[in-house]
């Protein structure tokens, strides 16, 4: 019975010893001790995302036959994690599509000595954002995903892949579609490169 009071004593007095040892509510020390407990908390997450990454998530494939965007999303909701992380990713494929075709535009107005036209910068954006529309919206493929539970929350990862023969078809459409861009850049070697592409990979 003694033996046990003194475990009880002991244990009290180590409560006691914390208690004091804790900064008061409201002091720079209680502050402090409340950041260093955040940024604590958040490493811990971070770690834990990093562990759970899937190892296709960390390097994307190389092939000249795709462009390839990966994303990854954080929700309570299972669905609207994996939804938000396929929005991210479609975003980042446009972009890449888009930032392609507008060096293209550019090799090809340089060739054909139609470069530094004010009016011809713009019909290159109007031509690379609708082709970037397009990609977001439609024609990638899912290529990889995974789901797994962080907490509370659920956090996914997405790879997307989208054919370059379907870009490069969709991007010629739509510079067809504008008179100006067209007669400036058809002549162009980095124009017909591209056209002998589209018809090389239409035959296969």
């Amino acid at each position: 019975m003694r033996g046990m009071k003194s475990k009880y004593a002991v244990l009290l007095i180590a409560l006691i010893a914390a208690a004091c040892s804790a900064p008061k509510p409201g002091t720079p020390e209680f502050v402090a001790k409340q950041e260093d407990d955040r940024q604590k908390t958040a490493l811990k997450s971070v770690e834990k995302t990093i562990d759970n990454t899937p190892s296709w998530y960390l390097s994307k494939p190389s092939d000249a036959n795709a462009i390839y965007e990966a994303a990854t999303a954080s929700s309570p909701d299972p669905e609207m994690a994996m939804s938000i992380a396929i929005h991210d990713a479609s975003i980042k494929l446009a972009s890449s599509v888009g930032a392609k075709f507008d060096a293209l535009i550019k090799t090809s107005t340089r060739q054909a000595g139609t470069n530094n036209d004010p009016q011809l910068d713009q019909e290159v954006v109007k031509v690379t954002r609708a082709v970037m529309t397009e990609v977001e919206l439609k024609g990638y493929v899912r290529e990889k995903a995974d789901l797994k539970q962080e907490g509370k929350n659920f956090r996914s990862w997405v790879l997307l892949r989208y054919p370059i023969g379907e870009a490069n078809r969709l991007f010629m459409a739509e510079v067809k579609k504008n008179q100006l861009l067209e007669s400036k850049v058809i002549k162009a070697e980095a124009w017909k490169e591209l056209e002998r592409e589209i018809e090389l990979r239409r035959n296969k």
